[in-house]
């Protein structure tokens, strides 16, 4: 693992601190001509992380952090969905067909999109404003 990037991840007003390591390592699977790319990530928890991708990617840093943000993006939007679907309770709407269906979840998601975004914008600024008096004090 020659590389390390922190990340915060802010929880219930918290902020958690992960420190991982990464690296890489080029693959050949059988049936396949290119060898791919499997990228180890340790921190999240006690087993590695192990993301394979067919991307062409250099073993250097900047490649491979922007393998580990695409997945953390795609982590957070599952986590979202995850979120509107039990919040809203959308399998418990009886919609008839998949158009309907679709209609509802563009909806849905432009309701969480103003609560998560617009509402907390506000949150935000009432954070940063105590981040910012409590440095004016020291």
């Amino acid at each position: 693992m020659p590389y390390a990037e922190r990340i915060v991840k802010q929880e219930k007003g918290k902020e958690t601190i992960y420190d991982l390591q990464f690296g890489a390592r080029f693959v050949k699977l059988p049936g396949r001509s290119e060898p791919l790319t499997l990228v180890v990530v340790r921190g999240f928890g006690q087993e590695p992380m192990m993301l394979l991708t067919d991307l062409r990617v250099t073993k250097s840093r900047k490649s491979l952090w922007r393998i580990i943000e695409s997945y953390l993006t795609r982590w957070r939007i599952e986590e979202t969905i995850r979120f509107m679907k039990q919040s809203y309770q959308v399998e418990d709407i009886r919609l008839l067909t998949y158009q309907r269906l679709q209609n509802m979840m563009a909806i849905l998601t432009a309701v969480a999109y103003f609560a998560m975004v617009y509402l907390g914008l506000r949150t935000k600024l009432r954070v940063l404003a105590r981040h910012v008096m409590g440095a004016a004090r020291r």
